[in-house]
């Protein structure tokens, strides 16, 4: 019986210190890829008070609000398809069902759409953001996208011409929280036909002191169980 008892605390401890190793791997976005929001069921829908096909905001005075594509805020008057793969277009997300493409369908915008959310975060902490930019080897003109962190702002770029229809890039970089809230946006800067945004996540960079902690409490565990073993041998 003790044996038994103490098999089940020592497991015990170890799972509780990896959980805390592994509490640093949440995902901190909501909705990371779009999958959730009242959709309009033709597979796609635009974001813009200046097209009215199958508008995805509410428009009062002027102003509008995000309705469908929840938790996330999209700019005003900027042209934004929120895209299911039942569409019969080139581009097709590779992480679920549906994606941004900040371009509307040309070129010829000089400023594309933004979105935006506030995220809970631990001032001062280090996070690592990532996402996936979309892209296809029908269109010359490549992706650009600016991703801003608590007002800084860092352009991201798809370099090499894709060799596919459909094609996604990942890219992620590192920022420190200043406060327990931090906003987090992407603007298009750059795209034809396409400046797909899919696959986002922020997470938290485990401090080293953490790591060594958890390695550390993980030896601790198994040199009490080899010393078990050899004591009931």
């Amino acid at each position: 019986m003790k044996k038994i008892i103490l098999s089940t605390k020592l497991l015990v401890g170890a799972t509780f210190l990896a959980s805390a190793g592994m509490a640093s791997g949440v995902n901190l976005v909501q909705n990371p890829s779009f999958e959730l929001g009242n959709g309009v069921g033709i597979g796609f829908g635009f974001d813009d008070v200046d097209v009215n096909f199958v508008p995805d905001v509410t428009q009062v005075g002027g102003s509008q609000s995000n309705t469908k594509i929840l938790d996330w805020t999209v700019s005003q008057d900027r042209p934004l398809i929120w895209i299911d793969n039942a569409y019969t277009g080139p581009l097709k997300t590779i992480f679920g069902a549906k994606f941004l493409d900040l371009t509307f369908y040309t070129n010829v915008n000089t400023q594309y759409a933004t979105i935006a959310q506030n995220l809970n975060t631990t001032a001062s902490q280090i996070y690592t953001l990532s996402f996936s930019l979309g892209s296809s080897n029908i269109f010359g003109v490549l992706p650009v996208i600016a991703v801003s962190t608590a007002g800084i702002s860092v352009n991201f770029a798809v370099t090499a011409a894709p060799t596919a229809v459909n094609s996604w890039t990942n890219f992620s970089y590192n920022f420190t929280a200043p406060a327990n809230v931090t906003a987090i946006t992407f603007t298009g800067l750059q795209g034809s036909d396409y400046i797909g945004l899919d696959n986002i996540s922020v997470t938290a960079v485990p401090e080293p002191s953490s790591i060594a902690m958890l390695f550390a409490g993980l030896a601790a565990v198994g040199a009490v169980v080899v010393r078990k073993r050899k004591q009931n041998s």
